[in-house]
């Protein structure tokens, strides 16, 4: 369509100025003839600027389309590896703690951090990915994730810096768990204090740590993406979730 109209615009034009050297008097079919192409390329023109409007209206819909399903897909993968953290720390929990000391097999301590280093691997190709739609989403480059009573001031960071601060905690667990495998005996003979398994137990005793490293931070990344969700459908310039 947008071809066609071109055509003609181009072939009104090119009459008209040839017209315009004639100068044709007025009841004449030379005279009427540009009458008609001056009204037929006033015609394309108006196609030519609606066409215009209607892919570029269409465009930023996709777009924004794009970035939904972006930050939906985000939300989702974010709220599913935080679930498997805390299922691993609760079984860490579960299958260590005893009425006298805390100790460990290398069973249960290989099965657990394997699946810890899993998610670790999750929150590194999400701070990979952050990046991609923070700077388009409102309030992901400012995220501010509530803090315990304990602390001073609340922690502030991008959406990339909170991904990339769990990743961080998380992999101090999995390094100290490839240098210390080794050690750990078969039978739980050996408390985790004696394997100087120091970030394991931070992991599965230290309530508050794991709040400000892991569970504040994902509450502040998902209000983010939840309000953007929510308010992506309103009227909007541009293809942004602000």
């Amino acid at each position: 369509m947008g071809i066609i109209i071109a055509i003609v615009g181009i072939a009104s034009v090119v009459l008209i100025v040839t017209e315009g050297i004639w100068n044709p008097s007025r009841n004449t079919l030379p005279y009427e003839l540009v009458r008609v192409c001056v009204q037929i390329l006033g015609v394309a023109v108006v196609g030519f600027f609606v066409g215009l409007a209607s892919f570029l209206v269409q465009q930023s819909k996709d777009e924004r389309r794009r970035l939904e399903e972006r930050v939906r897909d985000l939300f989702a993968e974010t709220v599913t590896a935080y679930n498997a953290v805390k299922r691993v720390r609760r079984l860490l929990e579960a299958e260590t703690t005893s009425e006298s000391a805390s100790t460990i097999t290398v069973s249960t301590y290989s099965r657990l951090l394997e699946e810890l280093c899993e998610q670790q691997l999750v929150f590194e190709n999400l701070k990979r990915s952050a990046p991609l739609i923070q700077a388009r989403v409102r309030g992901a480059m400012t995220i501010i994730a509530p803090a315990p009573e304990s602390a001073r001031e609340k922690s502030c960071g991008t959406l990339k810096e909170h991904y990339s601060s769990i990743e961080s905690y998380l992999n101090e667990i999995v390094e100290e768990y490839q240098k210390n495998r080794h050690l750990v005996p078969a039978d739980p003979s050996k408390t985790i204090d004696e394997l100087k398994l120091r970030k394991l137990k931070e992991f599965i005793s230290d309530t508050q740590l794991f709040k400000a490293k892991v569970s504040y931070r994902i509450d502040g990344i998902l209000r983010v993406l939840e309000n953007s969700l929510l308010t992506s459908k309103e009227p909007r310039g541009g293809a942004s979730l602000q």
